[in-house]
């Protein structure tokens, strides 16, 4: 499920997707790789009206000490979204915490 993003260029520069966990969203990665501008464009697109101000993932901000983190400071950039909207990734496994290593974006899903 898409969550939200963080703004650059002409719509992002990453997406922030997360799964679904019982009831709660649970934000699993900062997907970066896979996208060319008319796939941006699209996701985009999907994604601008469903704009909220409450942060959809139930376990942010992060507390780890990784570049990657999504922590207090890196939200305030973020934009976040209804979770309504799917998209397919691919990727090579999981770590240990859940999360996504070497994602890629391959299409939204209907």
């Amino acid at each position: 499920m898409i969550g939200g993003y963080i703004p650059g260029g002409q719509n992002f520069s990453e997406l922030l997707i997360g799964e679904e966990r019982g009831t709660d969203l649970v934000f699993i990665k900062r997907l970066i790789a896979g996208f060319v501008p008319h796939s941006r464009a699209e996701v985009f697109e999907a994604i601008n009206g469903l704009r909220t101000s409450k942060c959809p993932f139930a376990n942010l901000p992060e507390n780890r000490k990784s570049p990657y983190a999504l922590t207090e400071e890196v939200m305030r950039q973020c934009v976040w979204v209804k979770a309504e909207r799917r998209c397919e990734v691919e990727f090579v496994e999981r770590t240990k915490g859940g999360r996504l290593r070497h994602a890629e974006f391959r299409r939204m899903i209907s």
